[in-house]
Parts: C-alpha cells; sequence; structure tokens
C-alpha cells in the first residue's frame, strides 16, 4: 500500500471536513481510485499531482501530493 497526502480547497474542503488528508491506495492505484474512496464527483474536479494538473485515469506509483480542485465559478 502506498500513502498519499491529499489537499483540498474551496467546498471540498467543507465537504470533507479537513484541509489535508493522508490517504492509503494500492501499488499502481488510480486518481479515480482515490475519488471513488473519498466520495468526490470526478467530473466536478481538477486534479494535480506534485503540482501539475494529471488526467483522473493518472496511476499513483509512488507516495504523492495530490490536489483536488473544485471548480471555479464568479462573476
Amino acid at each position: 500500500m502506498i500513502h498519499h497526502t491529499v489537499l483540498f480547497f474551496g467546498p471540498l474542503q467543507d465537504q470533507i471536513g479537513v484541509k489535508r488528508k493522508v490517504v492509503e491506495l494500492p501499488e499502481n492505484g488510480t486518481l479515480i481510485t482515490l475519488l471513488d474512496k473519498l466520495g468526490i464527483d470526478s467530473s466536478n474536479v481538477k486534479v494535480a499531482v506534485n503540482g501539475e494538473i494529471v488526467p483522473i485515469a493518472t496511476k499513483l506509483d509512488v507516495e504523492c501530493e495530490i490536489a483536488l480542485l473544485p471548480p471555479v465559478s464568479g462573476g
């Protein structure tokens, strides 16, 4: 199992209840697996791994810092 640090921003912080959480996933787990485990709709977030926006099908082979970014709105 691999431990990943997940950072939550905006309304996701309120939904999860924390700013940062360590999540354990199996080796070669994907961001889709992570989002499912956290109960977050993958169509509603952008994901950055180690500072780089990546597709949600990305495999997580090593420990990573993962930022979950909700959609931005405003006017």
